[in-house]
């Protein structure tokens, strides 16, 4: 039976990056486990083994747990030490504030006291022990006991033969000694170390070790835990090396024992015989179980329940009759058994609710098919001139044609049958290129899909498609994703990413777990509370009835002819949203012109068959600018068009004068055909005409990715080629003026809006200042000759008073349009 997922908002998951989990079990796969290893405070410092207890505050969560108690906004940490690294935010959105976070079971280093920040931002969920609870200052009625004593309700112990029957010696982390030293010192038959390597199945092994052994020496607190929990016998073991004495102390007084310290195996033999077997009584584990953050699985709770039983202060098993206790033991197994067919029914249930929900929405769908466009694939058959005689050039059929397959809008009766199954899903060979369905208005279908759903349109998770985690440091369609994302979590709403490439295909360090981090981390950090990798990773999750989904936001045509079919026939309900970044073809073609080439003519007319097929299949496509939304409108008449530009974050800084200022800045990624052409273009064309009047000038050029040729522009002494620059803060504020020389073509360019956002005045060409037009245009320069870019260079070099207006014309025309403020309720609307 698989584990229902707990139910996220979309703050969930959003400190990931203080947790830093590049070492995290690999193992771990069901959506409730991925989400507690995200929530767990633990931070392992990047070695590929650690101390066992570290990794014992994972796995009791993810084996205990079905839901959270609405503490899904703090981090939890599960039976380790009080401390502040989970107060300690690297996150970079706020260095140095205290993170919140709910410690379940944990204790204290030592008893000094906790500043009074950090007790605001803490909630503590019982105790480890009596000294812990002292000091905080909680009540005496406060759960006691560490999370660990809860081990023997989730795993049974299968004895291994290593340590079957044996006395073993577990020392602290820090113990450098040797196993030979160690047994010769100990008088012990076995050495089994503390750490344990990344994997359940490694933890588990581990476990049976030490609570298959005969006793246990244990200089590893951990060590002791487990021993105690699987009523092992046990004694603590100092060679030198314990560094808290107060944690010991403290566990030892929450199972009513002293701290006392064994130096072997003898001496620990009569202290658990003399001292610890005759005091020793475990807190009741219903106690710490009820403390946790999240609502135990009802099997788990009974065990608890009966496992306190013989341990219940004042309470001794002989007082129980046995047919007594063998009826409570019997309606123990009823009840985990009804339990567990309650949750099939429901599985079941579900599952015949997605069916219908999807049948319904194939049938909405079905009814309202429009044609749209020429197929591709006759396109490539047929030749003109039969297709100018029969289609228009946008795809729609002319007269004969569209009476042969048409009564008014409607299908004729034999083509709806030729072209659609009995269900009333479109055949394989059609449902990609022929058919269009058309909702007016887009909310009638969205209202009749939302009745028929299990889980309400504002509690369904939006699905966002890229084709990698978004690069945003290294490219402006990257940042707006990634922007755009974080506007989207205010909706208060489960996100997931999904990356069209597989994590094996990613390019360059994404395709390194250690080069993904910091995408991931900011993914996690905006909002995103899964990330998969693949289609086939997708088709999974969609495979399942959880989670539901109200919107796909897929982003460039690539991406969107992957993965919109696949939420066609998984999921038909869900709106679709096509983000074209750019026009793709409108820039192919011009970048064909420029260089006279029919290859690229060809992929020009490629991606347009591509963008028109995607416009007409999505519920609603998005451009980046009011231009290109209308040349689509042309080519794709029946597409639902809305803009959305670059979004830009305005800086907060004070910006520098421009006698403070020198030089000239090109910002760009180099796989960009664009941005190679214009800093070549700039180099070769305009920078020699500015170097006649200013031979001071100097040009640099920053951007991931440059090519050769690129680099080769650095043979100039008055060019610099620094590639890829993680903070382009000091560019942007020690630059005099930001160029975007570009040719060829299309949206709305990040590196010019970013520039103004910085307060840098920008000299381009018009394709440069596509979709940041108004009626003044006094927040720029403009020139597509070189003779015309060198000179606006040349003024704003020389002219403070143009430069200052133009700056400053130019950060209000961002902040009005472009910023996040100005874009949020645009982008809020998008998913209703």
């Amino acid at each position: 039976m698989t584990k229902p997922a707990i139910p996220l908002g979309p703050s969930a998951l959003h400190a990931v990056d203080d947790l830093d989990l590049p070492a995290s079990f690999p193992d771990i796969d069901t959506p409730i486990e991925k989400v507690i290893r995200a929530r767990l405070g633990w931070k392992p410092d990047g070695q590929r083994v650690q101390d066992i207890g570290d990794y014992l505050g994972t796995y009791l969560p993810a084996s205990l747990a079905t839901s959270d108690r609405g503490l899904a906004h703090r981090h939890w940490l599960v039976g380790g030490l009080i401390d502040t690294f989970p107060f300690d935010a690297k996150d970079g959105a706020n260095p140095g504030r205290p993170s919140e976070v709910a410690f379940w079971g944990c204790g204290k280093r030592d008893d000094a006291p906790l500043d009074s920040e950090r007790l605001r931002c803490s909630t503590f969920l019982g105790a480890r022990g009596p000294l812990t609870r002292d000091s905080l200052g909680l009540p005496k009625s406060a759960p006691l006991g560490d999370p660990t004593l809860l081990l023997p309700l989730v795993h049974t112990v299968n004895a291994r033969a290593s340590t079957a029957g044996k006395t073993i010696c577990v020392p602290h982390l820090l113990d450098t000694s040797t196993d030979a030293e160690l047994i010769d010192a100990s008088g012990v038959d076995l050495v089994v170390r503390p750490t344990v390597e990344p994997s359940f199945a490694k933890l588990i092994e581990r476990i049976d070790e030490i609570a298959g052994a005969s006793f246990v020496l244990a200089g590893s607190l951990g060590a002791a835990m487990i021993a105690c929990a699987y009523d092992i016998p046990f004694a603590f073991y100092d060679n030198g090396n314990i560094d808290l004495p107060f944690q010991w102390r403290d566990f030892a007084a929450s199972v009513g024992v002293g701290a006392a310290f064994a130096r072997n195996v003898d001496e620990g033999r009569d202290i658990y015989i003399n001292v610890t077997a005759k005091h020793l009584r475990k807190p009741p584990l219903t106690a710490i179980l009820a403390a946790a953050p999240f609502i135990a699985a009802t099997e788990f709770i009974l065990r608890a329940i009966e496992r306190d039983m013989p341990h219940a202060a004042g309470f001794e098993h002989k007082f129980i009759p046995h047919g007594e206790l063998q009826a409570l033991r019997d309606q123990q197994a009823s009840l985990v058994a009804a339990n567990e067919t309650m949750r099939s029914e429901i599985d079941a249930r579900y599952q015949e609710i997605a069916q219908l929900r999807a049948k319904i929405a194939r049938r909405e769908r079905a009814l309202s098919y429009r044609i749209a466009h020429l197929p591709r694939t006759i396109g490539r058959a047929v030749r003109p001139p039969f297709v100018p005689f029969a289609f228009h050039e946008n795809g729609k059929p002319r007269g004969w044609v569209r009476k042969l397959l048409f009564n008014d809008r409607t299908p004729r009766v034999w083509a709806r049958k030729i072209v659609l199954l009995e269900d009333g899903r479109p055949r394989p060979a059609f449902h990609k290129f022929i058919y269009k369905y058309d909702f007016s208005p887009r909310e009638t279908f969205k209202l009749t899909n939302v009745s028929s759903r299990a889980t309400p349109t504002d509690e369904a998770a939006i699905l966002i498609c890229s084709d990698m985690p978004p690069m945003f440091d290294q490219s402006s369609g990257a940042l707006r994703l990634k922007t755009l994302i974080e506007l989207t979590a205010r909706k208060q709403r489960p996100i997931i990413f999904c990356s069209l490439f597989e994590k094996s295909a990613l390019p360059g360090d994404l395709a390194t777990k250690l080069g993904r981090h910091r995408y991931e981390t900011a993914l996690h950090n905006a909002g995103v509370t899964q990330i998969l990798y693949g289609p086939a990773q997708l088709e999974r999750l969609l495979d399942e009835a959880e989670p539901r989904l109200s919107d796909a936001f897929l982003s460039f045509p690539n991406v969107a002819e992957t993965f919109l079919p696949i939420i066609r026939e998984k999921r038909p309900e869900t709106i679709i949203l096509y983000d074209m970044v750019d026009f793709h073809a409108l820039r192919l073609r011009r970048e064909a012109k420029l260089k006279d080439d029919p290859r690229l003519e060809m992929a020009a007319d490629e991606m347009q068959a591509l963008e028109i097929w995607l416009a007409n299949e999505a519920d609603v496509t998005i451009a980046v600018t009011d231009d290109e939304k209308r040349e689509l409108l042309k080519l794709s008449p029946l597409a639902n068009v809305r803009t959305l530009p670059n979004i830009f974050v305005i800086p907060k800084t004070p910006l520098k004068g421009p006698e403070r200022r020198k030089g000239l800045l090109f910002v760009g990624g180099f796989w960009h055909t664009p941005n190679v052409d214009a800093v070549k273009w700039f180099v070769d064309e305009i920078l020699p005409l500015v170097l006649i009047v200013r031979p001071d000038v100097h040009f640099t050029i920053a951007g991931s990715n440059p090519d050769d040729s690129v680099k080769q522009l650095a043979r100039n002494p008055n060019v610099s080629v620094l590639g890829y620059v993680e903070d382009l803060s000091p560019l942007y504020a020690d630059a005099r003026i930001c160029v975007a020389p570009l040719r060829f073509g299309a949206g709305v360019k990040g590196k010019v809006g970013e520039a103004m956002a910085n307060g840098l005045p920008v000299v381009g060409t018009s394709i440069a200042f596509e979709g940041m037009l108004d009626d003044s245009n006094d927040h720029f320069l403009q020139s597509d000759t070189p003779e015309g870019f060198a000179a606006h260079i040349l003024t704003l070099l020389e002219n403070d008073g143009l430069w200052r207006s133009t700056q400053a014309n130019g950060r209000r025309f961002i902040e009005e349009r472009f910023s996040t403020e100005a874009l949020s309720a645009k982008v809020e609307s998008l998913f209703q």
